[in-house]
């Protein structure tokens, strides 16, 4: 991921798109910003790149936001920044980056101006799977972490609600027949289809459960067992 000293004063010397970076990521100004963007020929710039391949609001994310970052991220949007920008190395958008620092306000502000949740990093991550790596409280909390996790989920239940959830609902449903009848292994594979046309919390949940009973499976057979690096089991 993006680290506290990837995005720095250092990597935007020189670049057209520098003082706009500056007023979004340093002084957090959306005076300052408005300002560049109406009369200060930053617009053509809004989707400059920083020398990391990171956009603006890439290095937004992982700060912890000031109380004029949701209006600065609405402004840069309506200017024509593309909210769903992919960094160049790692492959994530600012709110996949947000996430997984846990900051909420930034996640609310991203999550207002449109951005999707369904896109993947390099590694195969999005933004609900960084919820809910970060947060070892179910969301139930007051925690920054858990406020993340409420928010991705309801942004996922409006997605699947404005989708056509029937197909990923129809795997679902084959795998929890697959897995009452104690075949874990089918199960397992009808819950990543199923994950695969559509993310869904309750999905994720039977799926882990799946490797449980696959992990116990094997212990039993043979008394031990090694995860290998492609996900399957040498004994």
């Amino acid at each position: 991921g993006i680290g506290q000293d990837g995005c720095s004063e250092t990597d935007w010397r020189n670049l057209p798109a520098q003082k706009l970076f500056l007023a979004c990521c340093k002084y957090h100004d959306v005076n300052k910003v408005r300002r560049l963007l109406t009369t200060g020929g930053m617009k053509q710039h809004v989707n400059d790149k920083d020398g990391d391949g990171c956009g603006i609001l890439h290095s937004m994310a992982f700060q912890n936001a000031s109380d004029e970052d949701a209006e600065i991220i609405k402004l840069l949007v309506e200017e024509g920044y593309n909210v769903d920008m992919l960094s160049n190395k790692t492959k994530e958008t600012a709110l996949t980056v947000a996430c997984l620092y846990g900051n909420y306000k930034t996640v609310q502000a991203l999550i207002d101006v449109g951005a999707r949740i369904d896109l993947k990093d390099w590694r195969g991550k999005g933004p609900l799977n960084n919820a809910l790596a970060k947060c070892s409280h179910a969301g139930k909390e007051e925690d920054d972490c858990c406020k993340v996790l409420r928010i991705i989920e309801e942004a996922n239940i409006a997605m699947i609600s404005a989708s056509n959830p029937d197909k990923a609902e129809d795997l679902r449903e084959e795998g929890n027949k697959a897995f009452q009848l104690g075949d874990y292994h089918k199960a397992r594979d009808l819950y990543t289809q199923s994950i695969d046309v559509l993310e869904d919390p309750r999905t994720y949940t039977n799926r882990a459960l799946c490797c449980l009973k696959i992990g116990r499976e094997i212990f039993e057979a043979h008394g031990e067992f090694e995860l290998k690096p492609d996900g399957t089991y040498r004994t």
